[in-house]
């Protein structure tokens, strides 16, 4: 309903909410260049500098499914740490996730990455050498949803050899978490989306390049990733949007669409992760470089009202 908006008040934690609201930005972006890869782009549309705190929903009604704004003094039980090194060797990881490296502060969480060690914690996992950086990870402890709007407000890592991303991935990868789960990647139900992820090149890191992209697998199951690339200063703070939707997925930043998807779309539940690894086969990490910090100042998640357009 043109004009017509109810605003969700801001509580401390996560909430849950069947409340409608509409939020509206104004403002402009700067310095902003998208380049896709094998997709389509629309017209640039009103952005928000900066990545503003409030969502684009023009002439829409929402409901707003989950939000957190980090106002507390620590993550709340939406969320839970992950702990230990991945156990998937093939991107050649070579962090710890430690829970003391992740914590609230000032209206945001934090995963601190640095260079260091954890006594058990091996790269790769089960290989008898510790990993020699330690860093943060959260994932949703049970939270999911099939088709909405997703909106976080993030500063990545910088840095040489950091490699913060925020993702959705299929529920059946959730037990017992992420890193250590069995589940059928990236089949449907243990298929991936990636919001917003800056992935270690080789053999410097581009702090620039933002990947956004699907792997999942087609009708005759081999593996499929289309995926497009944004250009923007990822250690600047940023609003990341996805909107998904049946045969659609619509990534945003700041406001401006960035990728557009229509094809091997996802259409089961997921759960958000946000993550710091560092290092992947043949990338270079600068210990110099470290610490860095990613911080999300707030996620929410909306879905359309019943009957609303």
């Amino acid at each position: 309903m043109k004009g017509c908006f109810r605003q969700v008040p801001r509580v401390r934690g996560p909430v849950f909410l069947k409340s409608t609201h509409s939020y509206i930005t104004k403002s402009l972006a700067f310095g902003l260049i998208f380049s896709s890869i094998s997709m389509s782009l629309s017209p640039p549309i009103s952005a928000s500098a900066g990545g503003a705190r409030r969502s684009l929903a023009k002439h829409s009604m929402t409901t707003t499914i989950f939000r957190d704004d980090f106002d507390g003094t620590r993550l709340s039980n939406a969320w839970k740490e992950v702990v230990g090194a991945n156990s998937n060797p093939v991107d050649g990881e070579r962090e710890c996730y430690s829970a003391n490296n992740v914590f609230v502060r000032r209206g945001s969480l934090n995963e601190l990455t640095l260079a260091g060690m954890v006594p058990g914690c091996t790269c790769p996992h089960g290989s008898g050498t510790l990993c020699a950086y330690v860093s943060g990870a959260v994932e949703w402890r049970s939270f999911s949803f099939t088709y909405g709007t997703i909106e976080v407000r993030a500063r990545l890592a910088g840095g040489i050899g950091t490699w913060p991303a925020i993702w959705l991935l299929g529920t059946e990868c959730r037990s017992p978490q992420w890193i250590s789960s069995t589940c059928d990647w990236p089949a449907p139900g243990s298929n991936e989306i990636d919001i917003a992820e800056v992935v270690p090149s080789v053999p410097i890191s581009d702090r620039y390049s933002i990947n956004e992209q699907i792997h999942t697998i087609n009708l005759g199951g081999a593996r499929v990733d289309p995926s497009c690339h944004a250009i923007a200063n990822t250690t600047n703070w940023h609003t990341y949007t996805l909107i998904w939707s049946p045969g659609s997925l619509i990534w945003k930043i700041d406001g401006i669409t960035s990728c557009r998807v229509t094809e091997y779309v996802p259409s089961t539940p997921m759960f958000l992760i946000i993550n710091t690894a560092v290092g992947r086969h043949g990338a270079t990490v600068i210990k110099q470089s470290l610490p860095q910090s990613t911080q999300v100042s707030s996620v929410i998640v909306t879905e359309p009202l019943r009957g609303s357009k």
